[in-house]
């Protein structure tokens, strides 16, 4: 049951890493060229924070909201923090066992 925790905050902490700081390239198409696939992407990667920003449907008040919390986050602070649940989840799966 302490482990369910530790990764229900460990996700919470990953999630909000995930969508400020880690940019994806997107899959623009797909054509099937014989037996294989060419598979064509985005020429710049964006994080999703970034690509709800430049979204035309989301409000200006939805915007600065992301915002203000994009400029409390520190990256590397969050990135020490995913680790050390990993790590507390690691200690406590070997220490039950």
């Amino acid at each position: 049951m302490e482990t369910v925790e530790v990764i229900n905050e460990l996700y919470g902490v990953l999630a909000i890493y995930l969508n400020h700081f880690k940019a994806v390239r997107r899959q623009i198409s797909k054509e099937r060229v014989g037996a294989k696939y060419v598979r064509r992407y985005e020429t710049q990667a964006k994080t999703p924070y970034q690509r709800i920003s430049e979204h035309v449907s989301i409000t200006e008040e939805v915007k600065e909201r992301l915002r203000l919390e994009h400029a409390m986050l520190n990256p590397l602070h969050l990135k020490r923090q995913i680790d050390t649940l990993i790590q507390k989840i690691y200690k406590i799966q070997t220490a039950t066992r």
